[in-house]
């Protein structure tokens, strides 16, 4: 499988409370993956307690609940309680992942970020120089190609597709 990877998806880092637009708020829902959902049942204690509270098992994948589109852990700095009170490594992996973002199109696994991030844009909008693309196989996964002409068509549509927004965010021109 080939890896597609911008070269900027390294210098990202949160910026916390100073972000203009939190991604903790105005979300649809945030994704609890199964292993830190069993790691947040067992976290003991009253922030354990309100852990338990604020994830809804009702729907499949769990959520995490909100109040006034806000989610439940946001405290009124814009941090994560979560990420307070158990650590990064505890959050849950759309929330350790965001903006980072993995798509997989034939054999190819691209990995990028959003641009619905303020600082994922500021990283990539301020540049001087044009983005690095980095290529990388790996022989240990396979996963087969389009299987038919209408994927084959639609993989070379969307190939096309990702040239031309590369070239438009590779273009440093005033």
């Amino acid at each position: 499988m080939k890896h597609v990877t911008l070269g900027e998806m390294n210098k990202f880092q949160c910026i916390g409370s100073k972000c203009p637009y939190t991604c903790c708020a105005n979300w649809n829902s945030i994704t609890v993956d199964a292993e830190t959902d069993r790691y947040y049942r067992s976290v003991e204690g009253e922030f354990g307690e309100e852990l338990k509270r604020n994830i809804d098992r009702s729907k499949t994948p769990f959520v995490m609940r909100t109040n006034g589109g806000r989610c439940a852990f946001l405290n009124e700095d814009n941090l994560c309680r979560i990420y307070i009170e158990l650590g990064p490594e505890r959050m849950c992996e759309t929330c350790k992942d965001y903006p980072r973002m993995q798509h997989l199109m034939g054999d190819m696994l691209f990995h990028y970020m959003t641009l619905s991030c303020p600082e994922a844009g500021r990283i990539f909008f301020s540049r001087k120089t044009p983005l690095q693309l980095h290529v990388a196989e790996d022989n240990q996964f396979f996963l087969p190609g389009p299987e038919n002409d209408s994927d084959r068509a639609f993989f070379r549509l969307a190939e096309r597709a990702f040239q031309v927004n590369l070239a438009i965010l590779q273009k440093r021109s005033t």
